[in-house]
């Protein structure tokens, strides 16, 4: 049986950052794309629906807030599953973040096994389940 790998878009502005989280997770069997701005989301989202977005929240211009909002106002997109990552611990970016429409607050820098668990659970409530290859 063919299964298809989930699709995970990462808007991350750090390149140093997108490149270690991407490699972790096409290490765990995930098709990664990987994008510095928020405004390039809805472009991305148009060639093809992921099944997880990973957004910092502090991108310059647009940030993971409206990215998510955004996300959120759009019928098409309403389901995708968020994870907000953020350096930010305060309860006014974590009430920000699911506000926005957030599914899930990760705080950078991350365990990579805390990343891995709130993939995983965001894609299991989702609509895939992520095949280890």
């Amino acid at each position: 049986m063919d299964y298809e790998r989930p699709r995970l878009l990462l808007v991350q502005h750090n390149q140093q950052t997108a490149d270690i989280t991407s490699f972790r997770l096409q290490l765990l069997g995930y098709d990664v794309v990987s994008l510095k701005r928020g405004e390039d989301v809805p472009q991305s989202v148009e060639l093809q629906l992921p099944d997880l977005l990973l957004v910092e929240s502090r991108l310059p211009g647009i940030d993971g807030f409206e990215v998510t909002s955004r996300l959120r106002a759009n019928e098409r997109t309403a389901a995708i599953p968020v994870l907000i990552c953020s350096p930010d611990s305060s309860r006014e970016s974590v009430r920000n973040a699911f506000s926005a429409g957030a599914d899930d607050y990760l705080i950078m820098p991350f365990d990579p096994a805390t990343l891995e668990n709130k993939v995983e659970s965001l894609l299991a409530n989702g609509r895939v389940v992520a095949v280890q290859e």
